[in-house]
């Protein structure tokens, strides 16, 4: 069950109902709110502005890296907000940001015996911003380096056909 939430007062407070930090709580909890978005599309803006807010806010904060990444991948759900709010440079500098926000296990399924972890998979802020400019841009940047690059000379986006493709 989600708690309504009025439009102005913290419009992430949904991410609180992620109880335990589970993945799947956390999923879910951005399921819902993304939902929640598409459903107002005339308080899309409102709810991109506190997103990016909350990512220049987080951007620096090691002991909790949760809600940066959270906002970082509600801003790929919304790709013109982001582009127009100015959220896609931020986001390449955000490429470089090693900080685990997840970390598992991939397991072997044998037909007998028990089943073992035979990788070890970490997903980083840096992941969940190249993730999101992918989603936003429909390029893949494997840098900050390369996007630093390409946002060169894509910055003037209203002339780029990437842009008009979204």
């Amino acid at each position: 069950a989600s708690a309504k939430i009025p439009i102005g007062q913290q419009p992430f407070a949904t991410w609180s109902l992620c109880g335990g930090r589970t993945e799947l709580a956390q999923a879910q909890a951005m399921e819902a709110l993304v939902k929640r978005v598409q459903g107002q599309p005339d308080q899309t803006e409102a709810y991109c502005k506190a997103a990016l807010a909350l990512i220049e806010k987080e951007a620096k904060n090691v002991d909790d890296p949760v809600p940066l990444a959270m906002a970082v991948e509600f801003m790929g759900h919304f790709p013109v907000p982001a582009i127009s709010l100015g959220a896609v440079p931020m986001l390449g500098g955000l490429i470089a940001d090693k900080r685990v926000i997840f970390q598992g296990g991939v397991m072997s399924e044998p037909q007998s015996g028990p089943s073992w972890v035979t990788q070890i998979v970490k997903f980083s802020i840096g992941d969940m911003a190249a993730r999101a400019l992918w989603h936003i841009t429909g390029c893949s940047f494997s840098d900050r380096e390369v996007f630093a690059i390409w946002w060169k000379e894509n910055q003037n986006y209203q002339e780029r056909l990437w842009y008009w493709a979204i």
